[in-house]
């Protein structure tokens, strides 16, 4: 890979982090707005950036056929449809590390106790089935019966069909990297006024 390469691929891990912790930051605060509404709309711009995002991304990887690139592709995937809730998770995923998200699961289940069955299912089902995309081999027959019991439509979409769509996107890369930056700010300054 060369050098100009793997600027590009940590310049796009950069913005896939930020746009992931905007997210997180998002449901962080969630409880410190105004309103459901207020929340949904703040989701549902940083949502769009994913998507803007998601569509730069096909765009380089049409050209320079950086594996990572089509990971994050997939990641942001799963945000935007939501089969995915979780940053933390997205994230994991986004960088393939299938150790983490095996210690998450380990943690969730010391955690079961403290939690509700609905949140736990989720969460688990959340976790499996980033394994299951990720490296399938690692998956008892107990978690594959757990997923097919507990699997989101969402993320039973994820499944179905792994290839992202295709556009034309002839945007400059910087524009879409600095308006993600810009609409992030905007969405940090609209939490910092909520405190």
């Amino acid at each position: 890979m060369s050098s100009e390469q793997e600027k590009l691929k940590q310049q796009t891990k950069q913005q896939l982090d930020r746009l992931l912790k905007q997210l997180q930051d998002v449901e962080d605060c969630k409880e410190e707005l105004d309103s459901e509404e207020e929340y949904l709309e703040i989701k549902k711009e940083t949502l769009s950036q994913l998507e803007e995002f998601q569509k730069t991304l096909e765009h380089l990887n049409k050209s320079l056929k950086i594996d990572e690139i089509r990971s994050y592709q997939l990641a942001i995937k799963a945000a935007c449809s939501e089969a995915f809730k979780t940053p933390q998770v997205i994230k994991l995923f986004a960088e393939k590390d299938v150790n983490q998200i095996k210690i998450k699961l380990e943690q969730l289940e010391v955690e079961k106790t403290h939690i509700g069955q609905e949140i736990y299912n989720f969460k688990k089902s959340e976790l499996l089935s980033a394994l299951r995309k990720l490296n399938p081999s690692m998956l008892s027959e107990d978690d594959l019966r757990f997923l097919n019991q507990n699997m989101t439509n969402q993320m039973k979409g994820l499944f179905d069909n792994s290839s992202t769509t295709t556009t034309n996107n002839t945007n400059n890369n910087n524009d879409d990297f600095d308006s993600s930056i810009n609409v992030q700010q905007s969405v940090h300054h609209l939490l910092q006024k909520k405190k």
